[in-house]
């Protein structure tokens, strides 16, 4: 978990970034507001962050979906623009995957309100690997979400016809903490 920093003070706005683009963040940036940015990072954004030790998380994630030997995994992101988060884990699937020239490695881009798009990719993914054990690694909780609804809409179960393993932003507590959790079935 990135650690804050020194300077960190009672008053301070938490902004959840899930779902911001990157033109709304640019706008908070030229204010003068003092900032903490949850499970987001963005190079030249001069605040705190809380969040995930994005490389380590996307390794473990990888290597469960491994581990319970699944042989063909891809990696979903909405688009990776400048968002740290979603290049470190996709990195870090990267590495893990270049270790296990025996199973496929597939990545893919999605927007979150393109339902038809998403479907479209998921039932393509699913049919290209009949008869493999297949996972999905979500890279964000929101894209999670998209995909087991698309899932359902394709009458594909997951947890039994197709792997789904994503990363889970949990509540902001009463004091301004958050921790990142992994979802697995």
């Amino acid at each position: 978990m990135s650690r804050p920093k020194r300077s960190f003070a009672p008053g301070r706005a938490t902004i959840n970034a899930v779902g911001m683009r990157e033109e709304a963040l640019s706008l908070l940036q030229g204010s003068s507001l003092p900032m903490v940015l949850i499970d987001r990072k963005i190079s030249d954004f001069a605040c705190d962050v809380v969040g995930l030790d994005n490389r380590q998380a996307a390794t473990r994630a990888t290597g469960h979906l491994i581990d319970q030997g699944f042989e063909a995994i891809l990696f979903l992101s909405e688009p990776l623009t400048t968002v740290n988060t979603r290049i470190e884990r996709l990195q870090a699937f990267r590495a893990c995957m270049a270790d296990q020239p025996h199973l496929l490695a597939e990545e893919a881009e999605a927007l979150l309100n393109d339902g038809d798009g998403l479907s479209a990719l998921l039932d393509d993914c699913h049919r290209r690997h009949r008869g493999m054990r297949k996972a999905i690694l979500s890279a964000n909780g929101a894209l999670t979400l998209q995909v087991a609804r698309a899932l359902r809409r394709l009458g594909l179960h997951w947890g039994s016809d197709i792997g789904l393993l994503g990363f889970l932003l949990v509540d902001v507590g009463q004091r301004q903490t958050v921790s990142g959790q992994l979802a697995v079935r």
